[in-house]
């Protein structure tokens, strides 16, 4: 992360999470988050935050809940954003779009201006910055599932990578 002033700094958070994708709606999902001391939940369209020993710390439902999930920073460039961006990335007109090939990946770059991805990528967000943001998005070739994506703007980078998927039909 560019701190400014020429001064780099790097940070990793991790985050163990269980996904379950029940239609195509932006809200169409079940997560569970274990993250360190607490485990945040959406199901339903109810949020709840408990400590490790299911006491809730945070209840909240309906409008109040889709907020919470907004601000969630383990949902910033999750699947569940890749899942509800990419049919923006593919339809607005104004998009760099390109596909690559490596070894084991298709990567799927592209430049959306001066603009950034939200949260849960229902939209963008204009940005006033002197650089683009360009994402990559590495698809593994053998299970056709992302794996990492690689957001870069300016001199910055902001790395996710998905680990340990299992996916259940």
């Amino acid at each position: 992360m560019d701190m400014g002033a020429g001064t780099r700094d790097y940070t990793k958070q991790q985050w163990q999470t269980k996904l379950v994708f029940f239609n195509k709606d932006l809200f169409g999902f079940n997560f569970e988050i274990l993250d360190g001391d607490r485990i945040f939940c959406f199901a339903d369209e109810e949020y709840q935050e408990k400590n490790l020993a299911g006491v809730m710390v945070e209840e909240r439902s309906g409008s109040e809940a889709i907020l919470e999930l907004q601000r969630l920073s383990s949902l910033y460039n999750s699947l569940v954003t890749l899942r509800n961006v990419i049919p923006l990335l593919l339809e607005t007109d104004d998009i760099i779009r390109e596909v690559r090939e490596e070894k084991d990946a298709y990567v799927f770059v592209c430049n959306i201006g001066k603009r950034r991805i939200q949260n849960l990528g229902a939209a963008f967000d204009k940005m006033t910055t002197e650089y683009d943001f360009v994402y990559r998005v590495y698809v593994d070739k053998a299970s056709m599932i992302p794996y990492r994506i690689v957001q870069r703007y300016g001199d910055s980078e902001i790395r996710t990578t998905f680990e340990g998927i299992t996916v259940i039909n």
